[in-house]
């Protein structure tokens, strides 16, 4: 079994180098996301379609504070 906080550190490290692969990989392949506006990103595709424009900006930062 994989350890969470494991998965935690591989998707913010993606994250923070803005790396749409490995970001979309810690991800099971039928992931479904809803969304703040009411929308929902069907499956580990839609979400690395989702992701790709701000990857692509550099736009994405994040931290673990506690």
């Amino acid at each position: 079994m994989t350890d969470p906080r494991e998965v935690d550190e591989r998707q913010l490290t993606a994250y923070n180098q803005h790396d749409i692969d490995a970001f979309a990989a810690t991800y099971v392949e039928d992931v479904v996301v809803h969304r703040r506006d009411g929308s929902r990103l069907e499956g580990r595709e839609s979400l690395r379609e989702a992701y790709a424009a701000l990857f692509a900006k550099g736009r994405c930062r994040a931290a673990i504070l506690g």
